[in-house]
């Protein structure tokens, strides 16, 4: 199903828009649908499915006053991450134990506000943060900070769907941005464990001048210590001590200059 969606959202008249559904899929959904008897030519009837449900959930919320979704089989569903769902509704999600994703609670596409938020209710005498960025160039794409196993958020800074490639709708909404960014990361009160953090730490002085303190744990050297003859990339710690798949292997085609193995 994920990979029909994708196949549906990468049309230029598509009935809907699924930004996950490719890295969910991934190579594995692509070798699934390769061994079914007539696999692609079954992507139809799927899509029209999928789209249907949605205008019916949408109808429904909107014109019943629904304020609780129980999904069964929830699979591999991005409805409750891709409908323009009211932030009221109730969605949970069922299914068997090998299916469902690890319950996690992660902010994306925030605004300032939610931004705001996230720090002084999460970030602020949080334990210990985490930290990671990605980077083209000389500049950072997304920064991420999680507070804890289950609860993330993700500030992007470029965005292909946009016109100027921008996520910020001007340079004022970007600066403010960088300006609670820049506050998280200055603050030596706030413990911080990066995944090859001397990268992260001189790339943010040199293109940004901000200089990071509290760095204290890097998951790339623990992992050295633990097991020097052993690989340390983010995409394989995260396959050997989080429920998570493999992320990296999804995104492995898009152009990245940090190295973190």
């Amino acid at each position: 199903m994920a990979l029909y969606r994708a196949m549906e959202s990468e049309r230029p008249d598509a009935l809907f828009r699924d930004p996950y559904a490719r890295r969910l899929a991934g190579e594995r959904g692509e070798r699934i649908v390769a061994s079914m008897r007539r696999g692609r030519a079954m992507a139809w009837p799927m899509i029209v499915r999928t789209a249907v449900l949605d205008e019916l959930i949408l109808r429904a919320i909107e014109r019943d006053g629904v304020d609780t979704v129980l999904n069964l089989a929830a699979g591999l569903d991005t409805r409750p991450y891709r409908l323009p769902l009211p932030s009221s509704l109730r969605w949970v999600e069922a299914d068997f134990p090998d299916v469902r994703r690890p319950a996690c609670e992660i902010w994306i596409e925030p605004t300032l506000e939610d931004i705001h938020d996230f720090t002084d209710r999460f970030i602020k005498g949080c334990r210990l943060l985490s930290v990671d960025i990605e980077t083209t160039g000389s500049r950072v794409t997304c920064i991420g900070f999680a507070t804890s196993a289950d609860r993330a958020i993700v500030i992007p800074f470029d965005d292909e769907r946009s016109k100027g490639g921008s996520y910020w709708p001007d340079k004022s909404a970007e600066s403010s941005a960088w300006h609670c960014i820049r506050r998280v990361l200055i603050d030596g009160s706030i413990p911080k464990l990066f995944q090859n953090g001397l990268y992260d730490i001189a790339f943010l002085w040199r293109a940004y001048g901000i200089g990071v303190r509290g760095a204290a744990e890097d998951t790339m050297l623990l992992q050295h210590s633990l097991q020097p003859e052993s690989l340390k990339g983010l995409g394989y710690l995260g396959s050997l001590y989080t429920d998570f798949g493999a992320w990296k292997v999804d995104h492995k085609n898009q152009q990245t200059i940090k190295r973190d193995n």
